[in-house]
Parts: C-alpha cells; structure tokens; sequence
C-alpha cells in the first residue's frame, strides 16, 4: 500500500514540475484598424492675369483686387505686366501662362490685333479667356467679355459731365477732353474717341477745344495752367483717368480759382478720385465691375473639366 501511495506522489510530483516548466502562450495582438487612405490635395485651379502697365494705378489696384478674388474663391493668381507702349510684349506673357499650365487667363490687351494669335493658341488648348477693357467686336478669342470696351467708356464719362452740367444749370461748355498725350495705343484711342464724339454730340464741334491731355497730376496740373491761359472760358475738363482730374483741379487749388461751375470727370476710381468725390469738382468713378463677373465663374469646375485638377 505504502509502495502504491510513494508511486501516486510520484506521479502527481512528475506532472507538476512538468507544468511549471511550461510557459504560458503569448495572448493574440487584437488586428490594427487598417489606416484610411489619404486623399491627394486637390491642386487649385490657376489664373494668369496680363495686364499692360502695373505702374498705372488702376492696374495695380486690379492685380491686387484679383489676387484677393483667388484667395476668397480658391484658386491661385499669376499677375504679369507689359510695356503700354508696346503690344507684342504681352506676347511672351500669354505664352509662359500656358507652359505655366494655367485654367484661365484674365487679359487687359493693349492691342487685341498684335495678342490675338498666341490667345487663340491659349483658347485651344483649353484655357479660358476673360478679355477685359477692350474694343472684341472682330474677335472670337475671349470667351467671355468684362467691362465693356473702352469707346463706351469714354462716351460714359461724358454723359456724366452733361448729366451734371444739368444739375448745375451750365448749358454752354467749352471742353478740354480725350487721350492721354504720352500713351499710343487703341485703348487709350478708343476712350478718346467715345470721349470726343459723345462731346461734339452733345455741345457741337466747336465745344472742344483740346482732344489730348497728359495723364499724371503733375503734368495735367501744367498742361491745365497752359489751356486755361489760352481758353479762360474752360468750364468742362473730360479726363481719361482721375489722376488727369486731380491735376486740373490742383490747378483751380493753387490758384484759389472760383469752381462753382467747373466741372471735371475722371475715371478708374483711384485715390485721387476718392479723396475728391467730395468736392464742388466732380469726379466720376469708374470702378470696374468685372471681377463680379470673375467670381460668378466655376473656375473649379473648368479647372477640373480640363484634367488639371484632381
């Protein structure tokens, strides 16, 4: 009996040193979510801007009004200048913007004839064309227009003299009006030309007595000392811009001249025509519109449509 319980003993002894000498399995890792995958940044569509002089103000203001525009509506903005005295150089513009590879091109010609080429190049390689500020009426390149062209223009800012020749009970003028003397190109031309014919329209040939003026303060301040000396009867003073406006009237300023019945019509909306929108001189402000209709553009859409975003 003793012999049978040693050998139990033994056997329970052998069992359990071999399970201590077991070692526990490692628990199973619970399986890791797989990741989700990351979704490419969309690239934003581009817009090249060409305009003819950044130096002018107006142009300036507008490269810095689309470079906002893009920030609001998520698209990317090249701004590039030529020279305004010169056409073909907007040329090499249009060319990098579609090596650039960009969706749209917004463009201020300086003439439409010298540009017209290489945007039909841009156009069919599916790069829209907004043509801004410009006489297209013998041209299918721009896919959308903005702002009229510049003959409108200038017979609007004579409308606006002889809306308030009216209001202020002036029924003769004698009228200094039409383009910048140191800038040869067709809108310059053209902003002119609506300018003058709109005037002789409505006052007769005889009413004008100057179609050139310089378009920078300092100058027109000089030429509007030189025309006031030779017509002392000037009474209405048509400028292509308002920094032309704010020379004629710095003119009446430092000569303390009466300017009850002095009108003077500028455009653009710049500085010098706000600071004087509050005066007995009117200047009239022509901000253009045509970023609303920019904005109003699916840029994403066409953008997309082309392949260029994903």
């Amino acid at each position: 009996m003793k012999k049978v319980i040693s050998i139990l003993l033994a056997c329970v002894m052998l069992l359990a040193l071999a399970a201590c000498g077991q070692q526990a399995a490692p628990a199973a890792e619970a399986p890791q979510a797989a990741e989700a995958p990351t979704e490419p940044e969309a690239k934003k569509p581009v817009m090249g801007v060409c305009l003819w002089a950044i130096e002018v103000e107006y142009f300036t203001n507008l490269a810095h009004w689309m470079e906002e525009a893009g920030a609001d509506h998520g698209w990317d903005v090249i701004v590039a200048s030529g020279d305004a005295n010169d056409p073909s150089s907007q040329i090499d513009i249009i060319e990098n913007f579609v090596t650039a590879g960009v969706d749209a091109i917004f463009i201020n010609p300086i003439n439409i004839a010298a540009v017209e080429s290489a945007l039909k190049e841009a156009k069919d390689a599916g790069i829209f064309i907004f043509g801004h500020n410009y006489r297209y009426e013998d041209s299918e390149v721009p896919s959308v227009y903005l702002c009229g062209d510049p003959v409108e223009v200038g017979a609007r800012i004579t409308n606006m003299a002889h809306t308030i020749a009216g209001n202020m009970g002036v029924d003769d003028a004698t009228i200094v009006c039409g383009a910048m003397s140191s800038l040869d190109n067709e809108n310059n031309s053209n902003r002119s030309k609506g300018m003058v014919d709109q005037a002789k329209a409505l006052w007769g040939d005889d009413a004008v007595v100057a179609e050139s003026f310089p378009g920078n303060v300092e100058e027109a301040m000089a030429a509007a000392e030189n025309m006031y000396t030779s017509h002392p009867e000037i009474n209405m003073w048509l400028c292509y811009n308002d920094e032309t406006a704010s020379g004629v009237y710095q003119f009446y300023k430092a000569n303390n001249m009466d300017q009850s019945k002095v009108i003077i019509v500028g455009a653009d909306g710049n500085a010098d025509g706000r600071q004087l929108s509050g005066s007995r001189i009117c200047i009239r402000h022509d901000v253009h519109r045509c970023l609303c209709s920019v904005h109003r553009y699916d840029m994403h859409s066409h953008a997309a449509a082309r392949g260029s975003c994903s």
